[in-house]
C-alpha cells in the first residue's frame, strides 16, 4: 500500500522560499516555514536540517516550472523529512533476473533504477513498468538520488503532462576537422565550466554529478562549441555501462545509455578521425573505442548523431535556453550529493 507519510503534488507557495529564507539557511538561524501543496496539504521545512537549503531551492525550482515533488511529511510535527524530484518517463527495459532487485532502464535516465522486491508495493510497480515498456507509456517516477532505488511508480496525472516545446532537427551541417590542439582546447574550455560542488549555481555544468543528466550536458557542450565556430556532433552509446568515477561516492555509476559530443579531429599523415569530448569520464579526447572501453561493456553499442539531437528516443532539439532550464534539477542534485557525502573527489581504491 501507497506511503501514508508520502505526497506527490504540485507546490502552492504564496513566495518563493527564496524571497523568505536566507541564501544558506541552517541551524544557526533556526526556522520553520511552511510549503504549500495542492489539495491544500501542507509540510514544514525545518531549516535546521542539513538539506533544507537544498531542498528549499528545490522547491523553488519546481514551483517554477509547475512541476511535481514527492515530499514525506511527519505527521506529528507535519515536518518535510524526505523530498525527492519525480521524473515523467518512458520504460525501455524492465530486467528479471531473479536477483532481489529488478533493473529499469528509462528514457528519461541514464542511470540505471532498482526495484526492490522486498518493497510493499512491488507488484503493482511491476506491473506498470512493465505494462509501459510494452504500451509506450508515460509514467511518473520517484526514485531516491543516492542508488536510483525506485519509490514510487504511478500513471502521469493529465495535471503533471508537460508542455514540450522541440524545435524539429535542422538539416546537418558540414563538420569541419580541428586540430588535435584545438579539440584539447575546446574540452578544457568544456573543464572550465565545471560546477563547484554545494555552491553549483548560474549557467555551469555538473560534471562531477556524472550520475545523470548526461544529454543535457552534451547539448550545452555542443551550444559552447557551436558559438566558438567549430561543428560537433554527438555519439551515443547503449547498454549495461558502469563507469569507475571518484566523482560518486559509489565510485561507479551504472548507466543504460550515455551520450558526449565529438569532433573531427585533423591526424599528420592520415585520415581524420572522431574524437569524443567528454568531461565527466576523462580530461582528453578519446577515440569512440576508448571511450566505450571506460564504460566496461564491450557489447555496448555506439550510434552517431548530429549534435541538435536533444533527448534519448526522442525526436527534435532543444534551445540552449530549455537545455540550461533543465540543466537546474542536477546542479540541485550536485549540491545535494555534496551536502551528504562532502565535496568530490571521493575515496576510492585504485
Amino acid at each position: 500500500m501507497p506511503n501514508q507519510n508520502a505526497f506527490i503534488g504540485k507546490i502552492e507557495n504564496p513566495r518563493l522560499l527564496r524571497d523568505i529564507l536566507p541564501d544558506e539557511p541552517s541551524g544557526d538561524m533556526a526556522m520553520q516555514v511552511a510549503v504549500q501543496f495542492e489539495d491544500k496539504r501542507r509540510g514544514i521545512l525545518d531549516t535546521t536540517q542539513p538539506l533544507a537549503a537544498v531542498w528549499a531551492r528545490m522547491i523553488d525550482k519546481l514551483q517554477q516550472d509547475g512541476q511535481p515533488v514527492y515530499v514525506e511529511i511527519d505527521p506529528g510535527t507535519a515536518i518535510i523529512t524526505n523530498l525527492y524530484i519525480p521524473m515523467a518517463t518512458g520504460v525501455i527495459e524492465v530486467a528479471d533476473d531473479g536477483k532481489e532487485a529488478i533493473e529499469v532502464v528509462f528514457t528519461g535516465s541514464q542511470s540505471i533504477h532498482h526495484l526492490r522486491r522486498d518493497h510493499e508495493d512491488f507488484k503493482q510497480f511491476f506491473e506498470l513498468l512493465r505494462d509501459a515498456q510494452a504500451s509506450g507509456a508515460t509514467l511518473l517516477v520517484t526514485a531516491n538520488h543516492d542508488d536510483f532505488e525506485i519509490i514510487d511508480v504511478r500513471p502521469l496525472p493529465r495535471s503533471f503532462v508537460r508542455e514540450e516545446s522541440r524545435e524539429p532537427l535542422p538539416p546537418p551541417a558540414p563538420v569541419r576537422p580541428v586540430s588535435p590542439g584545438r579539440a584539447q582546447e575546446l574540452l578544457d574550455m568544456m573543464i572550465a565550466c565545471t560546477c563547484t560542488p554545494c555552491h553549483a549555481a548560474g549557467s555551469c555544468i555538473p560534471f562531477k554529478y556524472p550520475a545523470d543528466g548526461c544529454w543535457i550536458r552534451a547539448h550545452l557542450m555542443c551550444y559552447l562549441m557551436v558559438a566558438e565556430n567549430e561543428t560537433p556532433e554527438k555519439m551515443w552509446i547503449t547498454g549495461r555501462l558502469n563507469a569507475l568515477t571518484n566523482n560518486d561516492p559509489n565510485c561507479s555509476v551504472g548507466w543504460g545509455w550515455h551520450v558526449a559530443p565529438t569532433l573531427m579531429v585533423t591526424q599528420a599523415g592520415g585520415p581524420d578521425v572522431k574524437m569524443v569530448i567528454d568531461p565527466s569520464l576523462s580530461p582528453v579526447p578519446l577515440t569512440p573505442a576508448d571511450w566505450k572501453a571506460l564504460m566496461r561493456n564491450a557489447r555496448a553499442n555506439l550510434y552517431p548523431e548530429q549534435w541538435e539531437g536533444y533527448a534519448y528516443l526522442a525526436s527534435g532539439t532543444a534551445t540552449q535556453a530549455r537545455a540550461d532550464s533543465d540543466m537546474g534539477k542536477y546542479r540541485l542534485l550536485l549540491n545535494q550529493m555534496c551536502v551528504k557525502y562532502g565535496s568530490s573527489p571521493y575515496q576510492c581504491g585504485g
